[in-house]
Order: C-alpha cells, then structure tokens, then sequence
C-alpha cells in the first residue's frame, strides 16, 4: 500500500509542468477528481486489493500534488 501511495505521488513531479499547461484552476480540479475517485473505488470494492493500491495511489497524487502547489503559491506570494 505504501509503495502504490508513493508511486502515486510521483505524479507530484509533474506539479510545475501542468501549472504551465493548464493553470491553476484545473489543477485543482484534478486533485479534487482524484481524491473523489481515490474514496469512491475503495468505497464500491473494499475488499479488492487492486481497488486499495489504485486508491493509494491516487491518494498519493493528490497529497504530492497538493503539497508542490502550496509549494508554488509561497513562492508567488514571496515575490
């Protein structure tokens, strides 16, 4: 479980790059998506274990994700 939260959060690498593509708003659209989609799946089938590493690891996305984006916004109010 914690090696599909950590691949997830992998993801967050990828914070900067989709700031500069999409903007901030969608971003946050996404992180919402995933967390949403992170409960529902555990929540339709808790006792798959594929269904558990899936939500970990969008969990993991959306943690890593969240976190670069505070990230980025001390950094813009800093300026």
């Amino acid at each position: 479980m914690f090696l599909a939260y950590g691949l997830g959060g992998g993801l967050g690498l990828a914070t900067g790059w989709v700031i500069e593509r999409c903007g901030i708003a969608w971003l946050v659209r996404a992180i919402f998506a995933s967390d949403v989609a992170s409960v529902r799946l555990i929540a339709l089938i808790p006792q798959a274990a594929l269904a558990a590493l899936g939500s970990g690891m969008l969990q993991g996305a959306g943690v890593m994700t969240i976190s670069a984006l505070l990230s980025f916004w001390r950094a813009l109010m800093e300026r």
